[in-house]
């Protein structure tokens, strides 16, 4: 009976050991469908994660874009304001210098004017003075 016995110990730690079996086989199904289902999940979220931050980058490429055309039109009417302001300015002075050449001219005239008739009276007094001594008056 000893042997009858350790039989059915045998089978019963056979039957034991295929029940473990069996929910060991049942887990590692469960645990490959859960591994399976966090792959996808992962999977989802590295494609939502990289279009979020693709749409991010285009985002921030159109901010600084825009910025940027912003920035250069603020630089192009601050050159075209310094340029007229400049045009201006130097419009104010060809002006202002033509005048000053016109009173200098006008003065010169007088000035030479007042010369010439210095030296005439200056040579007729000189030969009036001359022809007076010789006796010639």
């Amino acid at each position: 009976m000893d042997q009858n016995a350790r039989l059915v110990k045998v089978e019963a730690f056979v039957e034991t050991f295929r029940e473990d079996l069996d929910r060991l086989h049942a887990a590692d199904e469960r645990l490959a469908d859960e591994i399976a289902q966090q792959r996808e999940h992962t999977d989802r979220s590295l494609t939502e994660l990289r279009k979020h931050v693709d749409d991010s980058f285009a985002q921030q490429r159109e901010h600084t874009d825009c910025g940027l055309a912003e920035l250069r039109k603020y630089v192009d009417e601050g050159f075209a304001q310094q340029r007229a302001h400049t045009d201006q300015g130097l419009s104010e002075l060809r002006h202002h210098t033509d005048q000053g050449f016109a009173e200098l001219r006008k003065e010169f005239n007088t000035s030479i004017r007042w010369l010439v008739g210095l030296v005439l009276a200056n040579m007729s007094m000189t030969l009036g003075l001359v022809a007076k001594s010789a006796g010639w008056f």
